[in-house]
């Protein structure tokens, strides 16, 4: 998919995968997919607690680190030990964002589907919408008459993110980007024309992808910034500007 499509697309998008979203892996696909790649065999029919068990015991045979080793053995002995875990699901309850940040893979499968879902869209949407304050320069000729663009992308978890992004002197003293969008620009490049003279004289053309914008980041607003940037903005509102 491209970075930029209509609201449409994505709208469509979000609806043929609503279904396979919300459910999500069960704990059982998710262990044999596991077990397969270690090269664990197993029967099809294996039961969900049997399979969990070969691959404790597969994680604890290779264990090169003695004190990693002995923690698995403990983990594998005792199950009941990680009841007191605060990431452990606690009567189909939904954890707090601080604990979701905590989580790995093996601990967000020990939720129902539903929470799982919901996990990882608070997750991702923490991560993914978090400001980033920086400096864009744009670097592509064919956009020296514009001022900046409208960008979109999108996600099944955080959904569509659209923004005017401005380049150039608009942002000298930093722009707010979101930090889904700030991977976006990292990414763009464009086609590089350019001509080199040859040993002959004689010259040649050379192309070459190359970022199309230069972002420096700058560090966040203190709070008194933050609070001039507040009055600022809450006068130009009385007065029309924005």
């Amino acid at each position: 998919m491209s970075d930029e499509n209509t609201e449409q697309d994505f709208e469509e998008e979000a609806a043929a995968s609503e279904d396979a979203f919300d459910n999500g892996p069960t704990r059982l696909e998710s262990l044999k997919q596991k077990a397969n790649a270690m090269g664990l065999k197993h029967s099809p029919n294996i039961g969900e607690e049997t399979l969990a068990q070969k691959i404790k015991e597969e994680e604890t045979k290779f264990s090169k680190d003695p004190l990693e080793q002995k923690a698995v053995q403990t983990k594998t002995l005792a199950p009941e030990a990680k009841t007191s875990d605060p990431k452990v699901p606690r009567k189909g309850e939904t954890p707090s964002l601080e604990e979701m940040l905590l989580m790995d893979t093996d601990d967000v499968l020990e939720y129902p589907p539903h929470l799982r879902t919901r996990i990882i869209r608070a997750v991702q949407r923490h991560q993914g919408l978090k400001l980033i304050r920086c400096q864009i320069y744009n670097n592509n000729p064919a956009k020296n008459d514009l001022k900046g663009e409208i960008l979109t992308v999108s996600n099944k978890y955080i959904g569509v993110v659209r923004k005017f992004i401005p380049f150039g002197e608009d942002t000298e003293k930093g722009y707010h980007v979101p930090q889904i969008l700030y991977d976006m620009l990292k990414r763009r490049k464009y086609q590089r024309v350019t001509t080199v003279k040859n040993l002959d004289g004689t010259e040649r053309v050379v192309q070459s992808m190359t970022p199309e914008y230069t972002i420096n980041v700058l560090p966040p607003l203190t709070q008194t910034e933050l609070n001039e940037l507040a009055i600022r903005q809450a006068a130009a509102e009385r007065v029309g500007l924005v």
